[in-house]
């Protein structure tokens, strides 16, 4: 049952509600009778007249008080902190289908415990409502930490394929020799130790849904055989001759620039564009700050149960801090930063002074570039850069990962990071040399040897 606080108890408001059900409204008459309510117990949804007396005291105190309540103003759009805009004038059926939108985005959002109240999380639950009434694959983009899987078990538990399983697997941590087993499973006597039959994870969740999470992980030769189960529902166990069909919707996650990927040749053009079809961008939490104070207030009531603790909160001057920091580990850097201090709490407010220790450890770490840098460029170019560096990374770890008489292929390897470094840095010769750690006599050297020409 969806509590609706409405003020004030106006008929028109009365009368857009006389056709709803799963409501418990509650209209009330005067200022203070709401604000003692909102206070005590809070609401779903509070809905005002954006020209009633003391409105503006009224949405201060809401976002103070019962952060998780979402605000539907009617009129006076210069009123800032709505969730919902309904322009003054409006009739019943138009406001009552309006309201009736925002309500199931809401309503599904909470029931995956995703809260929010910012524009940009609402068009998130939008945008996953709608793919939940499909069957079409999906891909869920954003930082790690904004909360991919919950976005893509939000989307399996409202589609026709919820009674199903759900089943995830995160790509990146499991190594690429055990990945194809994991994946499609085998059959007894496919290699050394196969003593039985191994069902794999495609056929576990056949019915229902499989989670990829970070896809970008998953190797060239895999990606050729998930876009064979996507186009036609068949696969190979491994060491069988044998085909298996599997009826089962992937939402695969990233939290990497497939494009890029692609571009650099690590990433199939053919299987990114068969999943981002359908795609999901979750913004960061450092761009939907407005999500803060609930969050905020969701994860202190989650500590208190597991501490048996009773919170005195943050001060003012606490969540000026907790809103000015960047947040590089999104949701989940919040939720354990919450718990830690009210674990730590000692029967007084945590103030500025208690947590800023916090920031001034954390503001030059967890982030890709150096806060100077982010704070002075847009954020798409900022993103941008943070995957080159990512990019960066992942060349020298391969560098690092020579060692003589290991498994890999070390022409093959080398040719591939040379290539790699070339078209990163635009086939420009001195920044590849740089990139790989060596002259650009050598670059040429290797060129020449593995007759590498620019694409």
């Amino acid at each position: 049952m969806m509590r609706i606080f409405v003020y004030p108890d106006k008929r028109f408001f009365l009368e857009v509600f006389s056709s709803f059900e799963g409501v418990r409204l509650t209209p009330f008459s005067d200022t203070s009778s709401l604000l003692r309510r909102l206070k005590s117990e809070g609401a779903d949804v509070l809905i005002v007249d954006g020209e009633a007396p003391h409105i503006s005291g009224i949405v201060r105190f809401l976002l103070e008080h019962a952060p998780t309540t979402a605000l539907v103003v009617v009129g006076n759009e210069d009123l800032e902190g709505a969730d919902l805009f309904v322009p003054s004038g409006v009739s019943i059926g138009d406001f009552s289908a309006m309201l009736r939108r925002f309500l199931e985005v809401r309503r599904f959002l909470l029931s995956g415990g995703i809260l929010g109240r910012s524009r940009a999380i609402y068009s998130v639950g939008e945008t996953a409502l709608k793919l939940a009434r499909t069957d079409i694959s999906v891909l869920v983009v954003g930082e790690s930490g904004v909360g991919k899987e919950l976005i893509a078990r939000l989307v399996h538990n409202r589609s026709r394929r919820s009674s199903g399983k759900f089943v995830p697997v995160n790509v990146g941590a499991i190594p690429e020799s055990l990945l194809e087993s994991e994946l499609f499973g085998y059959v007894k006597g496919a290699f050394t130790g196969a003593v039985s039959e191994r069902i794999g994870l495609f056929e576990q969740a056949s019915g229902g849904t499989l989670f990829l999470d970070e896809i970008g992980d998953m190797p060239g030769s895999l990606q050729v055989k998930l876009l064979r189960v996507l186009e036609t529902g068949r696969f190979y166990p491994v060491g069988s001759s044998e085909e298996k069909e599997v009826d089962v919707r992937i939402i695969a996650a990233t939290n990497r620039d497939l494009k890029l990927q692609m571009d650099m040749g690590r990433f199939r053009s053919d299987l990114y564009f068969r999943l981002a079809g359908a795609r999901i961008y979750i913004p960061p939490l450092r761009e939907r700050k407005e999500d803060i104070p609930v969050l905020v207030a969701s994860f202190i009531k989650e500590a208190e149960k597991k501490t048996g603790k009773a919170f005195l909160g943050f001060t003012d001057s606490a969540m000026r801090l907790i809103l000015g920091y960047h947040w590089p580990g999104n949701v989940r850097e919040l939720r354990n930063f919450v718990e830690n201090f009210v674990s730590l709490a000692e029967g007084a407010p945590v103030t500025g002074e208690d947590i800023k220790g916090y920031f001034a450890e954390h503001s030059q770490t967890g982030r890709k570039l150096p806060v100077r840098w982010r704070e002075n460029i847009p954020s798409e170019m900022a993103a941008v850069l943070e995957n080159i560096l990512e990019e960066l990374s992942y060349i020298r770890r391969r560098l690092d990962s020579f060692v003589p008489g290991g498994s890999l292929n070390i022409r093959e390897s080398e040719r591939e990071l040379i290539e790699n470094a070339l078209r990163l840095s635009g086939w420009n010769k001195s920044n590849a040399a740089r990139i790989l750690g060596i002259d650009r006599k050598t670059l040429y050297r290797k060129m020449k040897k593995y007759e590498i020409k620019e694409d």
